[in-house]
Order: C-alpha cells, then sequence, then structure tokens
C-alpha cells in the first residue's frame, strides 16, 4: 500500500476500506453496495469505499450516496490505467464484486493475488475464486442484507482477513500463474 496514494484520496489512517473494482454500469452490483453501505457505516463509522472505475452510472449513484448522507464516506477514482489497478488493491482491506454477470472475474483473481478477500454473488466464474470461507464469502444473489453483514463481519475479525488473503494468495499462485494459464492455452489451441 502506498500511503502517498491513500493520502491523495483522502483515506484516513485510521479507515478501513472496502474497494470496488468495476465499470460504473448496469449489471455491475453497485447498488447492493449502496444498500449495504448505511449499516456498514453504523458499524464502522471510518469505512471508506472505494469505487475504482468510470462509467455511464457515476452521477446516479453519486447523487444516491448523496441522499444516503454518506458522501464523505466513497471515493470514485475514475478510469485508472490496468496497469495500476494493483495500486488500488492495495489500499483495500475487502474487494466486494456483486456483478450479475461476469466469466471469470479478474478483479477478484488481481485482489487475491494481493491477499485481499473477496465477497460475491455465486454466479458464473465467480465460484472459481471465491471459494467460500476459505478467500472470501459467497453471498445470495441480490442479497443487500447478506452483503452488508459479510463485509462487517470481516472487517470485525482482521485475523480471518489475513487467512483468507493467505488462502487467496495461494489459490491464485496454484490455478493463475502465467505459466499454468500458458499451458491451459497452449492446450486449447
Amino acid at each position: 500500500p502506498e500511503a502517498e496514494l491513500r493520502e491523495s484520496l483522502g483515506i484516513p489512517p485510521e479507515a478501513l476500506v472496502v474497494g470496488k473494482v468495476a465499470r460504473l454500469f448496469e449489471l455491475k452490483g453497485h447498488e447492493y453496495l449502496l444498500q449495504a453501505a448505511p449499516g456498514i457505516v453504523a458499524r464502522f463509522p471510518t469505512v471508506r469505499f472505494l469505487l475504482v472505475g468510470d462509467g455511464n452510472l457515476r452521477e446516479e449513484l453519486e447523487a444516491e450516496i448523496a441522499r444516503l448522507g454518506l458522501t464523505e464516506h466513497f471515493i470514485f477514482t475514475g478510469l485508472v490505467p490496468p496497469a495500476d489497478v494493483c495500486r488500488y488493491t492495495a489500499l483495500m482491506h475487502i474487494l466486494v464484486h456483486l456483478s450479475l454477470r461476469e466469466g471469470l472475474p479478474r478483479t477478484v483473481v488481481q485482489a487475491l493475488a494481493s491477499g485481499i478477500p473477496a465477497i460475491g454473488f455465486p454466479l458464473d466464474g465467480t465460484p472459481e475464486v471465491i471459494l467460500d470461507g476459505k478467500t472470501g464469502q459467497l453471498c445470495p444473489t441480490g442479497d443487500a442484507v447478506a452483503v452488508g453483514e459479510a463485509v462487517c463481519d470481516l472487517l470485525a475479525d482482521p485475523e480471518r482477513r489475513r487467512a483468507m488473503g493467505a488462502a487467496g494468495q495461494e489459490l491464485v499462485l496454484e490455478r493463475f500463474s502465467w505459466q499454468r494459464m500458458g499451458q491451459v492455452l497452449e492446450q486449447e489451441y
């Protein structure tokens, strides 16, 4: 984690960071995070939500966040170069991946590689990388209450976060090393 980047984003040193890396677009599940946010903030008043990405829903999301009175808790980075995503992921304590349609979620693999546990829905390729209870937590699809509870449970338990992050790193090294991915592609072709 880069202290300068954290400071430039206005994230207080004591704040826990819940991140989401996705286009601000339909089907990416931002609404579930916004529905869960008031309950998370009630339990963790210094929490910050770091939204990495941009898109046509930004104004709508900002308006809803303002309506909820949570503007100080949300940070929009806008679009960042793909090579810089890891700099932002390194600031997170948890990644939420709430997309309703996605093949294999690359952002989850990136977070796990950084030792960050992830929370998501059991759709498409997500259960291949979020191993429920091991590398993160799967919540019933569309259940913002369950998402909020999962986030709060992990924020409250740094040892569990670290253990899940370590298991995630192990999974990524085993299944997603560049050597293994090269072999898989070579076999397919």
